[in-house]
This record gives C-alpha cells, structure tokens and sequence, in this order.
C-alpha cells in the first residue's frame, strides 16, 4: 500500500521547524508507517516558513515540493494507491477524476481562521471537495459534529459512524526523558509558549500574568516561540494579536528573565520543552478555540510539560482526567493567578503533573495507536458514490449582492435566443455572476451539449464568455462566470448576463407541457430589485411554485466579492500610488524590498491558475 500525502505546511524534516499543521501531517505520516504503508510525502513551497526555510528543506524533500499546478504531475509521477490531503482540505487542487480514494484530514475549521485573517475560503470550495471525498479524519470529537453539517451541504448523509473517522492528535510512543531544573535554581521554574500567533489565539493575559510574575519575584524565565506571520492585509484580530507580541517583546527588552526566539528547529525545541516546567496556553475563547484539538499541546504533554490551559477546550477534559496541568477561566486574572502561584511554590507538584502528562500521551495519544481507524479504512477502502450538494454554500453577504424577491421557475429553451439579464456591479471588485438552475431529472445532462454563459457590457461588447458541458451541470445548484481578472469592473457601470442552452442534434425533442419550460430552469424574480434591472418588452415566461403561468421582470443572479491574490495586488497597488502622491518614497521602497518576492511569486501562482 502507497499513500501520496499532501500536506498543507512544512513537517519536521532534519532541522526544519514546523507548524501545527505540519506536525499533523508529520504524525498522520509515522502512525501509517508504523503500520508498514508506504508514505511519500508533499510539502508546499511557497508556505511562509517553506520560503524563509528553504535551504534547510532535505534535498529529497524538495524534489517532491508541490505547487498549486504541480499536484496533478506529482500524482501521476508517484501513482498511489490512496491520496491523503493532511491537516485540511483547501490545498486540494487535483483536477482529474480519481481512481483511488480520497482522504481529507479535517484538522481545525479552515473557515473560521481563515475569516479572522481576513481572507476566507470559499465555501463553494469546500463544498466541492467534500461531495469528492470517500473517507475523512478529525483530530477532535466536537469538530465532527460541525463537519457533518458541511458533509450535509455537500450531498453526503453518511450510512456509519466512520465516514469521519476520529484520529486524535498524537506523536511517537518513544517518549522522551525529561529533566526539571533545580527548585532553588534562580531560573526555576522555566515556562514557555510555543507556537504561531495567529488571530484566532490571545492568550495575552496568562502571557503576561506569568511575564510579570517572573519579574517582580526575580525568579524563574519565560521562553517564547514563534511569531506572527508576515501578511498584507490584517484583519482587525490579526492587528490585536500583533500588538500583543510587540508589548511581550517590550517586556523581553526590559528584563533578561523573558525571551522571544522566533521560530526555531523541532529537534532544538524539544529540547527546550524538556528542560522546563510548565507550558502557557491558556486563549481566550471564540468558536475556533472551542473546536480546536490544539497540536501543540499535546507535544508539551509528550516532553513532560504540564499545561496552563483553557478550561473550555475538549483538551481541558483529557487534562482534568489525567490532572495534567491546570484549566482556567483564561479570562479570570485570578485563576491565572492562583496557577501561577502553586507553580512557584510547589515544584513537586508541577513535577506530578507532568508525569500524569506523559501518562496521558502513552495512553490516548500515541500515533501507533490512535492512527487504527485510517488502517481500517486503507484495508478495505471503497469510493464513495457520487454527491450532489444538497444545500448551497453559506457566507454571510450583503442583501444587495443576492437580491430576493418573489421566486419564479424561467424555462431555458433549447438552441433559442439567449436570455439576457441587465444588471448594475453592485460593488467594486466583483469578481463572479452567478444563478441558480435547476436540471429537475439527471438524463437532462446527457440531452444537453452545452450551456454557454456571457458577460457584456451595455454596448454589447462580451468580456467574457464560457461553455458548461451538459455533463457537468448541477442537478439542483448554481452556476456562474468569472470576470477576466485584469478586466477592471467598476462600481456602478452597467453590464449584460446571458445564458443560452444548446442540446444534443440527435436527442428527441424532450417532451414538456409548454414549449418555454425548456430543458432547464434558472430563477427568476417577479421583480427587478437593485442591483438587476428590469428587461425590456414583456419579460421572461415563468411559472410560479403552483405552476401559475406569469411574467419574471428578472433573472436572480448573484454576485460574489473578489477576494483572491489579484485583488489583494490591486490593493496594494493602489497603496503604493498613494505612498508615492505624499512622497513616501523612502517607505515604499523598504516595503517592496520585504514583500515583492511574495508578490512576484503570487502573480506567479494566479497566472497558472
């Protein structure tokens, strides 16, 4: 058996340093080779610490790097028997239909961080893969609720409770020794926070409770790891979180007793986790926390580390069971507090709690173990059948980039005129037009050659065209046409959608009550609500729920925000000109010096894709 595993971040190859994501991949990775399945791995190459780490990526490591257009050569260069996606599902770009099954690995809600970085995925996306996917994993027991409600939108009801398969965080069953310092040392005892800061993690008053406790005692260190990362448009958690860890550093400045490392190699900070005494990690609750099965805080119990933990997280449970460190309100100063205290004053017991750690990890998370319910599956695999998703995606858009109104059935004739929707872009930097249609039985796909959509402008002039084959029409879902991505769609110019079916010449004239039902139906509006305009003449022929014969005044099309790398480029862009009009050249320039490689390489990756 041969697993082709794609992972989403860099994994702790030699002295790599690695993130939550990519430890999860790396334990996916050894639990299966424990078993004797053969792993090759994929790592990306343009992941923030791939670019700054490069040179210390092994050399047979980077031969299989991956890139947004690469997946499909890498897949057929190591031909697999099964395909893992490991620590998420929005890196999966495979574009051919898949002979072998396909694994996605659900480690956190992709969603819900990525909405706080300013920057969410789209849930279309995701929708799509998991109508592609034929056996899933979740590294916590509360995220398997909230996936089955995407699995839902998806088209999949699960007929057993393995669909989504609970594979725990884990790490090797060969623990290692750990060594607390001396009770009267001047530097006992030692904590340390490991880790990425992202938007979604304020842990800032156990960070600085424990900061200033070591301060005003002169006793005991604090060592911090990771930072945030480089990006170009924060989000206002980002800013906060930001602003945090620039306080912290101050703090460093001030006092020898409180060190940020950056990021450094796995190895090196094992062996800082074993030399310690207790690990930080005690954020403040927003729905990612609640659902998250955090990464690192199993490997704090793997080197013996006790941890200060929020008392909200499904971790919490584990550590209560085992009592392995301390669960808190993380915003109650005074639980912090009273933690803080019976670690300096008792080192016996920080010492208890610390072997019941490892005792936690020997008995529930060790990937040998914990990796079964993804043996089972490679053992008997079976793909699963085809999905329709069955409720369209949910995003939270303005009114007037989905307009409502009374809803009505418009037939699409086959090889008739187009229908034609004048509409006005709602907003700037639109990047989409969509509508929903309805197919109503699936040997329709097979009846129809095409669907060709349109985007004109007033005149008449198309700055877009597409063909949907028959075969790939939704049977009950939206389908849409992008605007060219240097096309500049201003807010407020006015513009035409067309959709136009064609059938087959050799298929029978589908029989149909009255000749303007058509082959398909697309929605329409009894009226034309801003930003879709009223059609001229009589307006389409529709049909209500009750099978009324009426006028539509309009198509219901959708509009959807762009959010990808070329219009963050526009941003930026337009930033730069108006750095240059205040004659800001100075800044501008150490600006492009630290971001144009990351710009250079996402125009890069948007003109292959």
């Amino acid at each position: 058996m041969k697993v082709l595993l794609f992972s989403n971040d860099l994994m702790p190859f030699g002295d790599l340093p690695t993130s939550g994501g990519g430890l999860r991949c790396y334990q996916l990775m050894r639990g299966l080779q424990a078993h004797g399945v053969e792993v090759i791995a994929s790592m990306p190459g343009f992941t923030y610490l791939a670019e700054k780490h490069y040179d210390k990526i092994p050399l047979e490591q980077r031969e299989m790097l991956w890139r947004w257009e690469t997946q499909d050569e890498i897949f057929r260069r190591v031909a697999p028997d099964a395909v893992l996606f490991a620590s998420n599902w929005d890196h999966f770009n495979l574009t051919k239909p898949l002979s072998v099954p396909l694994i996605i690995d659900l480690h956190g809600s992709r969603l819900i961080e990525t909405t706080m970085w300013n920057n969410p995925v789209s849930t279309e996306h995701k929708v799509r893969i998991f109508s592609k996917a034929d056996c899933f994993l979740c590294a916590g027991k509360k995220q398997r609720n909230y996936f089955y409600g995407w699995l839902l939108q998806a088209g999949r009801v699960p007929d057993d409770g393995h669909f989504i398969r609970y594979v725990p965080v884990s790490l090797s069953p060969d623990l290692p020794e750990h060594f607390y310092p001396a009770a009267d040392s001047a530097d006992a005892p030692r904590f340390v926070s490991g880790g990425g800061w992202f938007p979604w993690q304020n842990q800032s008053k156990a960070i600085f409770a424990v900061c200033e406790a070591v301060m005003q005692r002169g006793r005991g260190t604090i060592d911090i790891f990771g930072t945030p990362h480089e990006t170009s448009n924060m989000s206002p958690e980002e800013i906060i979180i930001r602003d945090i860890y620039e306080r912290v550093e101050s703090m460093a400045g001030a006092s020898p007793r409180i060190r940020t490392n950056g990021y450094i190699g796995r190895e090196e900070l094992i062996d800082v986790y074993r030399r310690a005494s207790v690990a930080v990690e005690a954020m403040e609750f927003n729905l990612e926390r609640e659902l998250a099965f955090t990464t690192r805080t199993i490997e704090y119990f793997w080197c013996g580390l006790p941890v200060i933990y929020n008392d909200f997280g499904e971790i919490a449970g584990h550590i209560r069971d085992y009592n392995a460190g301390w669960t808190v309100d993380p915003a109650d100063e005074r639980q912090i507090g009273q933690a803080i205290e019976e670690i300096f004053s008792s080192p016996e017991s920080v010492a208890a709690k610390g072997r019941n750690a490892q005792q936690l990890v020997k008995d529930r998370f060790s990937w040998d173990k914990t990796i079964q319910p993804l043996i089972d599956f490679l053992q008997a695999p079976r793909k699963a059948p085809a999905a329709e998703p069955a409720i369209g995606p949910v995003g939270i858009r303005a009114t007037f980039l989905s307009p409502s109104g009374t809803a009505v059935d418009v037939g699409v004739g086959e090889n008739s005129a187009p229908l034609r929707q004048p509409f006005i872009v709602p907003a700037e930097h639109i990047r989409r037009v969509e509508t929903p249609v309805a197919l109503g039985r699936p040997e329709r796909r097979e009846q129809i050659k095409f669907v060709e959509l349109a985007l004109r402008k007033k005149a008449g002039r198309a700055v877009a065209r597409k063909r949907i084959p028959g075969t790939e029409l939704p049977l009950n879902g939206l389908i849409g046409i992008d605007f060219p991505a240097l096309h500049h769609v201003r807010g407020g110019a006015d513009y035409v959608f067309e959709i136009r079916c064609v059938a087959h010449e050799h298929n029978a004239k589908i029989p149909v009550s009255t000749a303007d039902e058509g082959l398909f139906i697309v929605r329409g509006l009894l009226e034309a609500p801003y930003p879709l305009c009223r059609v001229e003449g009589a307006g389409f022929n529709a049909k209500t729920l009750l099978g009324q014969q009426v006028r539509a005044q309009a198509l219901a099309l959708t509009f959807v925000p762009g959010t990808g790398a070329i219009y963050r480029i526009r941003g930026l862009a337009e930033r730069a000109w108006w750095m240059v009009r205040r004659g800001e050249i100075r800044r501008l320039s150490r600006a492009l010096r630290r971001r144009f490689p990351a710009l250079v390489e996402r125009v890069r990756q948007y003109a292959l894709s």
